[in-house]
């Protein structure tokens, strides 16, 4: 069992004030590429990343196998959590791929403690980010907004299915809000890469 909230500004796991010493997993493996060869491959990652101080992780840009987040549950590294929505392209689909993948990855993953923070979009409204096909694309035209228009839905999305963590609707980017437990009113905040 784990508690995990946020007091006067300050993360507090279990009723005692933390530090957030976190990175970021691209979680790519030198077997199979996209998950850990095994559990005890996924628990050797964890223990090197705790040993090193770290003590969150951030999923990048797709869930991680319930595997690693059974070693991150008994190991006590906290994790945030992002769907396999992160650069998404504009498309007819665009709104029910990006609901279908924020829903089942919550539902999947929600039972699981390590996950302290639910994440929606990486690097969406960053100037000249590139797309899936690696095309230089304005974000921030208001004609083509793609996935940025739709972060308060997804957001809203997520807190229907989990009211205890922490939501932030996008990293690495200029136009970032986060959510705190509870509420599903946006706080702006600056998370950009320089």
């Amino acid at each position: 069992m784990r508690s995990f909230e946020i007091r006067d500004n300050y993360f507090f796991l279990n009723g005692k004030k933390i530090s957030l010493r976190g990175l970021l997993h691209q979680q790519q493996y030198p077997k199979n590429l996209a998950y850990p060869e095994s559990k005890d491959e996924a628990r050797r990652i964890v223990r090197l990343l705790k040993q090193g101080g770290w003590n969150l992780i951030r999923i990048h840009i797709r869930p991680t196998t319930p595997e690693f987040l059974d070693v991150c549950d008994e190991e006590g590294m906290l994790v945030f959590e992002e769907p396999a929505i992160g650069w998404i392209v504009d498309s007819d689909r665009l709104q029910d791929r990006a609901h279908t993948e924020v829903r089942d990855m919550v539902i999947r993953d929600r039972n699981h403690p390590s996950v302290v923070m639910w994440g929606i979009l990486n690097e969406s409204g960053v100037r000249g980010a590139p797309d899936i096909l690696g095309r230089t694309k304005m974000y921030w035209n208001k004609s083509d907004m793609g996935v940025q228009r739709l972060k308060p839905e997804l957001a809203a999305a997520i807190r229907e299915l989990d009211s205890s963590r922490v939501i932030s609707d996008d990293s690495g980017a200029v136009t970032c809000n986060h959510y705190l437990p509870e509420s599903i009113e946006p706080v702006r905040y600056y998370d950009c890469l320089l």
